[in-house]
């Protein structure tokens, strides 16, 4: 449920979405990762073991759908 909302505030915040498998030693060339869930929201992740996500801070794309999760209608 909490996935089908964030791809569809994706799509009203037109931002593209890919949905593909990602391998586990790809993660660290991504520049922001985030979770979801029904009670967290959108939870940005900054760091894995010992490699930081990006430049350490929760990115762009996460930052407004924190931002924007909190408005929908479920």
């Amino acid at each position: 449920v909490t996935r089908t909302a964030v791809l569809e505030l994706c799509d009203a915040l037109d931002r593209p979405v890919e949905q593909s498998p990602v391998a586990a030693d790809a993660l660290p060339d991504a520049d922001e990762l985030f979770l979801m869930g029904t009670t967290t929201g959108v939870m940005p992740i900054v760091q894995v073991d010992d490699w930081t996500v990006g430049d350490g801070t929760p990115g762009s794309v996460t930052r407004e759908l924190q931002d924007a999760f909190p408005d929908l209608e479920w």
